[in-house]
């Protein structure tokens, strides 16, 4: 049971739930809300006055699905991102990660889980290119996105290998894994 002098964060509430109740609050009221707002009338009863104070209904737009074109322009960031990447290569967004998993590892349901991930968020398979000095998306099929492999005999070697590929830098026109 829920009660108006509940507290959304108490019941439970995270960030993503602010975010999905800030779209029900659009869509049913017919109120812009913003989720700062949500973090700041915690209980239902302070966010519902909050609400019935706000005299402007301005909703912002609805976001409407469009053709993709062939090429498709950069944000700002991936802009940025491409410049680096076009002055000097960079391994200033590389975020390694090692795990050492311990016991037996069935490979092919580990590729089979990243291939659901990357198929379900496109930016995982964005490739930055550029033709006439103009940066541009390309958007590889998630069908043609693999694990890649690499087979090491000692610690040695798995230790090169991963200062190796630790460190390469990024070319944003080939590498998207």
């Amino acid at each position: 049971q829920v009660g108006v002098y509940d507290d959304f964060f108490e019941l439970g509430g995270h960030s993503l739930l602010a975010t999905r109740l800030v779209s029900m609050i659009r869509r049913d009221l017919g109120i812009e809300v913003s989720i700062r707002e949500v973090f700041e009338y915690t209980r239902v009863s302070d966010l519902c006055a909050h609400l019935q104070l706000k005299s402007e209904r301005v909703l912002l737009p609805a976001i409407v699905s469009q053709d993709r074109p062939l090429r498709i322009p950069l944000s700002f960031s991936q802009e940025r991102l491409w410049f680096l990447d076009q002055l000097e290569g960079t391994v200033a967004y590389h975020i390694p990660i090692v795990i050492r998993l311990e016991g037996v590892l069935d490979i092919s349901i580990l590729e089979q889980s990243f291939q659901h991930i990357v198929s379900r968020h496109e930016v995982l398979r964005s490739m930055l290119l550029s033709e006439e000095g103009v940066g541009y998306q390309y958007i590889i099929e998630s069908k043609d996105w693999s694990l890649d492999k690499e087979e090491v005999d000692d610690k040695t070697d798995l230790e090169s290998s991963l200062q190796d590929y630790l460190s390469a830098p990024f070319d944003l026109s080939k590498d998207y894994k």
